[in-house]
């Protein structure tokens, strides 16, 4: 497959698609969502609300399907989580302050996430937030850990009720995320 500066392999870090709200997410460099629905139709892209603005977000390091308020995820690194609808309509501004950045996330519930820290900074952790408390706790793990994994490698699964943490260069090892955190 080509992956010049032309082709479009390229040009994008990530594509997510959520089966409920049939809708693909693609998330490029530029750090422009783009979704269709999952017959491939374009729907919008997210060029309009990236700016300066209160509905508006800045960066994007990571963007999630959130089935609690039916929209798209998406994480500046400074704990802001910007979620719009399939069309870009402004939904929620949520923030949580992090001693570090902040570059994957998961919902959890309504409230309730999980954050990766990227490790060159921290070491090997992961945050579970409560947004609206704004209370935070910190869990360590152990594993094997590669640098040559970039933030568009996704790391948090959920499987039915069940949420599994799987972190970068891990490759045979599931960390299972107790539901009630």
């Amino acid at each position: 497959m080509e992956t010049n500066d032309s082709a479009l392999v390229n040009r994008y870090k990530k594509v997510v698609y959520d089966q409920k709200m049939n809708v693909f997410a693609i998330y490029g460099k530029d750090q422009i969502v783009h979704t269709f629905s999952g017959n491939g139709t374009y729907i919008a892209n997210s060029k309009k609300v990236k700016g300066e603005g209160p509905k508006e977000y800045r960066m994007a390091l990571d963007l999630k399907f959130n089935p609690y308020l039916e929209g798209i995820d998406l994480l500046s690194p400074y704990g802001q989580i910007f979620t719009y609808s399939p069309e870009f309509k402004f939904i929620a501004k949520r923030e949580i302050k992090p001693e570090f950045v902040f570059d994957a996330l998961m919902p959890l519930d309504r409230d309730n996430y999980i954050f990766t820290t990227p490790d060159f900074w921290t070491g090997q952790e992961v945050t579970f937030a409560n947004l609206e408390t704004k209370q935070q706790e910190v869990a360590r793990y152990s594993g094997m850990i590669s640098a040559s994994n970039s933030v568009a490698r996704e790391c948090f699964y959920q499987v039915g009720n069940k949420f599994y943490f799987i972190p970068n260069g891990v490759h045979y090892y599931f960390y299972e995320i107790d539901e009630k955190k």
